[in-house]
């Protein structure tokens, strides 16, 4: 019993570590996401200006947003990670 019990806290310090750190990374990953954003709405920008003397390169607003839509895939609730005891191991018990 102890021997499970010093291993659940083992557990749930290295849980809170990982949730920590996922938390710093979902910041970093939004920050990077709005920089990317901003420079493809420059980039935008630049294309907008130098298509407007050829119209044969313009791309629809619709293909520019669907583009746009990207899954984030950093964001996702962390708590399907949260350690659980399965079947077996309530079986050894």
């Amino acid at each position: 019993m102890r021997e499970l019990e010093t291993r659940l806290n083992e557990l749930e310090g290295r849980h809170t570590d990982l949730s920590r750190s996922y938390e710093s990374l979902q910041v970093e990953y939004s920050s990077v996401k709005q920089e990317l954003e901003k420079l493809r709405q420059d980039n935008v920008s630049v294309e907008t200006a130098s298509n407007s003397s050829n119209p044969r390169n313009y791309q629809s607003k619709e293909w520019e947003d669907s583009r746009r839509e990207i899954l984030d895939p950093l964001l996702f609730d962390v708590s399907a990670f949260c350690f659980e005891q399965d079947e077996a191991e309530d079986r050894k018990l």
